[in-house]
C-alpha cells in the first residue's frame, strides 16, 4: 500500500512534469507550435485563393 507522504510527492512530479510539457508546448519554437502556425498561414492563403 502506499502512504499519503508517497502519494503527495509523486502527485507533486506528476504536476511538475505536466508544467514541463505545457511550457514546452507554448514555447515559439516548438515543432508543434510551428507546423500549428504553418497550417493557419496555408488556410488562410487557400481562404484567399478562392474568395
Amino acid at each position: 500500500m502506499v502512504s499519503l507522504a508517497e502519494f503527495d510527492s509523486e502527485k507533486a512530479q506528476l504536476r511538475c512534469l505536466w508544467f514541463d510539457v505545457q511550457l514546452k508546448l507554448t514555447h515559439p519554437e516548438h515543432i508543434l507550435v510551428r507546423r500549428i502556425e504553418t497550417a493557419e498561414e496555408n488556410f488562410d492563403r487557400a481562404l484567399q485563393a478562392v474568395a
